[in-house]
């Protein structure tokens, strides 16, 4: 209801002007306006936005696709070598068929099987990295769109004040109380504030579509004030796991696996079998046979061993890396997040105030002659800066806590 009314005032704020430049020729559309607006309008919180998201997003599909594939995975690691069937005449007098079958030293199914383990944590840590990216992604997306919103709604009040003050002028032109200078001068304003309007009314439009798109939300979705925003004081400790590390922690760890797994693979083969190699009627017993390989050929091996031995050195410093870079963006993000606080705090405890009152000032000086016209149009337009810097605060401060967010979020 509180967002219905805010849309309610927006509305009737833009049709009051219509009727005052018609003539009131508007008033039923007017009120069809605000029905229709009240009716239709539905509040898309940033919760709500990102639980929309992650339900149809293709990334987290996929990701958790991964998941599932890497748990099958896990199923190969007693992965046993086809059995060979042969078919010999031993004594040439004969045929007779024979089957052997090799297998891996024991160790290397259960390595095999923490390799795989850590492929399917890999794709696990993915996921999780998939829906942190997806909620900074549609939060930053929201952030954007709350900014323009509130631009434009700024602006359209800025936009009829501006045109009261220009028809005010032709007014006085025409009488010959002002000159063509004045009159001239406010035109100048009210565009450029036109200007900065449609821009804005840009940006909300490109905002919002692309949060509609990731979200399936009805086009008919408004988002929740850039005010309404709760700008908390945050943790400011290094997070001991992230997006930023997880990824490298859950790399490592595999790599370590595959070189256990690279070392065992050394070890000796073994086979069993069972072929006649005498007579026909020769015992049953004597047709067994078993073997074992050698590695003898142990250059390969040696150069595959150390080959995943620099995989985890590799592995080790693109850790090491990875929390330096979480240090670094961490600790910049807290820091920008904490002088943006502080300069919102000056805005609101000092700049808006005195805005207020210079604006106050200005308009009774004008209406007493107090002050020229040029003047009092170039103060109100250093006032609508004013708020203007402010409203980008509060989005430069969500923007950093947002960051902050996604570099602590535990994976």
């Amino acid at each position: 209801m509180e967002r219905n009314g805010r849309m309610i005032l927006s509305v009737v704020f833009g049709c009051l002007r219509w009727i005052i430049i018609d003539g009131g020729r508007v008033l039923i559309l007017f009120f069809a306006v605000i029905i229709s607006t009240t009716v239709d309008a539905q509040l898309l919180t940033l919760q709500q936005a990102i639980e929309l998201a992650e339900k149809s997003n293709p990334a987290i599909t996929a990701a958790t696709e991964k998941v599932k594939k890497s748990e099958t995975l896990e199923k190969t690691a007693f992965n046993l070598y086809q059995p060979q069937l042969q078919v010999q005449a031993p004594t040439g007098n004969f045929y007779t068929i024979g089957v052997q079958q090799n297998f891996d030293f024991p160790t290397v199914y259960s390595a095999r099987k923490k390799l795989l383990k850590s492929d399917t944590h890999i794709a696990m840590v993915a996921e999780e990295i998939s829906r942190a990216d997806l909620e900074f992604l549609v939060s930053d997306l929201y952030i954007q769109w709350q900014y323009a919103d509130a631009k434009v709604k700024f602006l359209n009040g800025q936009q009829y004040n501006f045109q009261s003050i220009a028809g005010a002028m032709a007014r006085s032109y025409e009488s010959g109380e002002t000159g063509m200078m004045e009159k001239s001068f406010a035109i100048v304003k009210l565009q450029e504030v036109n200007q900065q309007l449609k821009l804005a009314q840009s940006e909300l439009t490109i905002a919002k579509a692309a949060v509609l798109l990731y979200t399936g939300a009805p086009e008919n979705s408004q988002c929740d004030s850039i005010g309404a925003a709760f700008l908390d004081q945050i943790p400011t400790d290094l997070p001991i796991s992230s997006p930023v590390v997880a990824k490298a922690e859950a790399e490592l760890e595999q790599s370590k696996r595959a070189l256990a797994l690279q070392r065992n693979q050394a070890l000796p083969q073994f086979f069993l079998g069972y072929m006649n190699q005498g007579e026909r009627n020769s015992p049953g017993e004597n047709r067994l046979n078993a073997g074992i390989s050698i590695p003898l050929w142990f250059w390969h091996l040696s150069a595959a061993n150390k080959a995943a031995r620099l995989e985890v050195d590799i592995k080790q410093k693109e850790k090491e890396n990875a929390a330096v870079f979480l240090a670094q963006q961490y600790n910049t993000a807290v820091e920008t997040y904490k002088n943006k606080l502080e300069a919102i705090e000056e805005y609101r405890t000092n700049n808006l105030i005195s805005a207020a009152a210079l604006e106050d000032a200005v308009t009774r000086m004008r209406k007493s002659g107090e002050t020229s016209f040029t003047e009092y149009l170039l103060i109100l337009s250093d006032i609508r800066n004013i708020r203007l810097q402010y409203i980008g605060l509060l989005k430069e401060a969500l923007e950093q806590r947002n960051k902050i967010y996604y570099l602590n979020s535990a994976i």
